[in-house]
Order: C-alpha cells, then structure tokens, then sequence
C-alpha cells in the first residue's frame, strides 16, 4: 500500500471485521510489509481500508461472526474517518476541526471523506494484482502518476490561463476598438463646446430679458398710475376754473348784498318816517321790486355757498392728486433715471 507523502495514515482501528475482532496498526512513516500465513485476515485489512475510502463492498456480510455492528478507523495527518455500520445504522463520522456526522450517504463517498484520505485505485496493491507499474503501459503509468503528485492541476491551470489569455486578447480587441470609436465620436462632438458657450449666453440674456419684463411691468403700471394722475390733473383744472369762476361770483354776490343791505335800510327809514310823518304812502313799487332783487340775491347766495364748498372739496382733491403726482414722478425717476428707456429723451424735472 502507497500513500500520498503530506497525508501519512497514522493509525488503523478495526472493529468486527471479517476476522479482525479488534485491531489497532500503526503504520510506519516509509514501508509497513504485513506478514502471516494464509487465511488470517492480511487481505481483510486491506479490504477494510478500501471499505472506508470507496464504500465498498455494500451490505453488511463482512461483519465478524456473532456481531452486529462494524467499524473502521483511519486517522491521518488531516483529521480522522470513522465507518461504522449495522442492520440500523451507516454513517461516516469525520474529525477535523470538529465531528461531523454523514448519514444516508448511499454508495457514494462524501467529500469531506475524500478530502481527509486523499485515497485512490493507485493507492491499493491487492494480493492477486500485477507488479505495481512494471507491466503498465507508459500512458497508464504516466496516468496514475499524474493522480500521485495532481500534475492534472498543472495542465488545467495552463489551459486556464491560456483560454484567460485569449479571451483577454479578445477583450482588449474589443476595448480597442470601442476606444477608437469613442475618440471618433469625441472628435465629432467639437461643436458641444461652443453650444455650451452659446446656451450659457443664452442663459444670461433669458436673465436679462427676465429682468426686463419685470422692469416693464413696473413702468406700465407707472404709465397707468401717470394717465390717471393726468385725467385727474385735467379734471382738477376745470375744477379750478369753475371755482374761480364762483369766487368771482361771490365777489359779485357780496357787493351786490351789501347794497341790498343798504337798500333795505333805506327803506325801514322811510317806512319809519312816513308812519311818523303821517303822509301819504308813497309809491312803494321800486321798494317792492328792491325786496324781490333781494330774495332773488338771497337764493343766488345759497347757491354761491353750495359752490364754494365744492370749490375747496375741489381744492383738497386737486392737493391730493399733486402730491400723488409727485410721488409716482418720483419713483418713475428712480426706476429710468433721467432718461427713458422707451424712447430716449429727457424727462423734464
């Protein structure tokens, strides 16, 4: 028996095996040579190796006579397997950093088997086999070598990194490729730049006309506030002209009062010293017709009064109208200045 030389097998413990009750063996480190005459159980040893590393043979028939459960156990410098079988039970028990237990494992050796033994057909020289690789073909020979020291991982990592190799190749054409389409497409995408430039301008001048909107709206509703200011300006000047025109008429009515005045004093005087005097009445028409002119003075009176109070409302609403047109000439000078934005000209102070 061979074994791999990083995974030497420590120890074997056989229980209920064929002829083996009990057997503990500790191989040596180089050759261990199993000697004995026939029928002893030299090839049941190997028999329950390879019942632990492949799982073969099934059943329960190699359990030793008048016992009902079996159990092998090999340890190695990766851990310990134990097989342990009977008419209930068939599992695997592995120890490396801790116990698993495998169980319903079928005719299959689990993984975790596999990799604490490391065992193969190439592991194994039965009783009855042919010279171990002296009658082997060189292709078989070089074969089971290869299982030996896993030169197959050198071959796979060569393919590996010679398929890496092409497809890097593959890729890097690709990327090349996609480098010069990119370069061709930046080169056609020189105008961006400038249409950057133009909608940054663009950008700014929206701003402006923004600003000037506004300032717009600003000098309608001034222009709007000045035609009112005007209508009212052109109303209060009449206004003015017609309160003139009733000073002057009080002027009037007060003169022509203060003689009415005078008249009828005129007349009681003459009432009186007629009465006094006991003559005759005289003729009284032009007295009457004074006392009439007077009533009528009286009621045109009245009137001038109603006027001149209208006037002064006119008055303080004339005030009123020049001090808002004063102030929204104010605020139309410091929105535009001195000039007009519209049409340019001065405006007069």
């Amino acid at each position: 028996m061979a074994n791999h030389p990083t995974n030497h097998i420590d120890r074997i413990s056989i229980r209920n095996f064929q002829k083996h009750k009990r057997l503990v063996i500790s191989p040596s480190p180089q050759v261990t040579t199993i000697v004995g005459p026939s029928d002893v159980g030299k090839s049941a040893i190997i028999r329950a190796l390879r019942w632990v590393a492949f799982n073969r043979p099934g059943g329960t028939d190699f359990i030793h006579h008048g016992e009902r459960t079996v159990s092998v156990s090999i340890s190695t410098g990766h851990g310990v397997v134990c097989r342990k079988r009977s008419a209930k039970a068939n599992i695997y028990k592995v120890s490396t950093d801790g116990e698993v237990v495998l169980r319903a494992i079928g005719s299959d050796v689990p993984n975790e088997v596999q990799r604490v033994l490391n065992l193969s057909d190439t592991n194994f020289q039965r009783q009855h086999d042919r010279e171990f690789w002296l009658s082997e073909t060189a292709g078989e020979v070089s074969r089971q070598l290869n299982q030996i020291v896993n030169l197959g991982i050198i071959d796979s990592t060569l393919a590996n990194m010679a398929s890496s190799i092409r497809t890097a190749k593959s890729t890097l054409a690709v990327v090349d490729s996609r480098i010069a389409d990119a370069k061709e497409a930046r080169r056609g995408l020189k105008w961006v730049r400038k249409a950057n430039a133009s909608l940054l301008a663009l950008g700014v001048m929206e701003r402006e006309i923004t600003n000037a909107e506004g300032t717009a709206r600003v000098l309608a509703s001034l222009c709007k506030d000045a035609s009112t200011c005007q209508d009212d300006s052109t109303y209060a000047t009449g206004a003015n002209v017609a309160a003139n025109s009733t000073v002057v008429a009080g002027t009037n009515w007060r003169e022509i009062a203060s003689r009415a005045s005078t008249l009828a004093s005129l007349i009681g005087n003459a009432a009186r010293a007629s009465a006094v005097r006991n003559t005759p009445i005289p003729d009284l028409r032009e007295a009457e017709s004074a006392a009439s002119s007077l009533k009528r003075i009286g009621s045109e009176r009245e009137s001038l009064g109603a006027l001149v109070s209208e006037a002064r409302n006119i008055g303080d609403v004339l005030c009123q109208l020049q001090q808002k047109q004063k102030t929204t000439e104010s605020r139309l000078r410091s929105l535009m200045g001195n000039t007009c934005r519209l049409c340019g000209q001065t405006i007069p102070s």
